[in-house]
């Protein structure tokens, strides 16, 4: 918007909004006629507005690029996240593991006399992997998270995993025994070693039983993973 020049022929030099502001700024808004110091004001605040805008789209632009490159650039955050969502994952695996053992040795003590520990298992949660022929000595094969079960009917039950150590599985029997089979056990085979292996004599009233441990293969516990047999005597 430019002002028209006076009637008397003489031009004048434009005056432009754009120079409102400045003129403001150094008192000579008492200068322009009210219509003007309204219509510099309008534009003050327009163009103030406007440039706000502006900066405040530019600094959250910049806030976000440089918080998406910090996080980008920090090192190890999403791999220590990652991590530690594993190292949590073990630990709930491992807890299963060794809860998982002690169930398979407690139903197997309690029902070695009478032939039902594949049911009483599978009643808990195990699934029956494979059924042994008539006139086999396989046994039956059960399977509970990252346990494997063999199921000798009236005679014995083996249980192995990888995901604990024999030392562990050692530890939660006896918590296991204490708690169901209090008064009842004693450390060491019937035969009278009691090495780290030899694991516990269990006394089930008619008969009893032998708790021993091994590594996951079957050898010496010292191994690697864990194995534990119950045997009836």
């Amino acid at each position: 918007m430019t002002l028209s020049p006076a009637r008397s022929g003489r031009r004048q030099p434009a005056l432009r909004l754009r120079t409102a502001p400045v003129l403001l700024a150094l008192g000579g808004a008492a200068a322009l006629p009210g219509c003007m110091m309204k219509s510099a004001a309008m534009a003050t605040s327009a163009a103030f507005s406007s440039a706000s805008g502006a900066v405040g789209s530019a600094v959250t632009a910049g806030v976000g690029m440089a918080g998406s490159a910090s996080a980008a650039s920090a090192p190890g955050i999403g791999e220590g996240a990652l991590q530690l969502t594993q190292a949590e994952a073990a630990a709930v695996a491992l807890q299963a593991s060794l809860s998982d053992m002690a169930e398979g040795v407690e139903t197997c003590l309690q029902s070695l006399g009478g032939g039902g520990v594949v049911e009483n298992a599978v009643s808990k949660g195990w699934v029956l992997t494979q059924t042994a022929a008539q006139g086999q000595s396989a046994g039956r094969q059960i399977r509970k998270n990252t346990l494997r079960g063999t199921i000798m009917p009236n005679r014995s039950c083996s249980f192995r995993t990888g995901a604990v150590a024999a030392s562990m599985a050692t530890s939660k029997v006896q918590s296991l025994l204490d708690e169901k089979f209090s008064g009842r056990y004693r450390k060491g085979s019937p035969y009278g070693r009691k090495g780290p292996c030899d694991g516990y004599t269990v006394d089930l009233g008619a008969e009893r039983a032998w708790i021993f441990f091994t590594a996951e293969n079957g050898d010496v516990c010292t191994g690697s993973g864990a194995g534990v047999t119950v045997q009836k005597l």
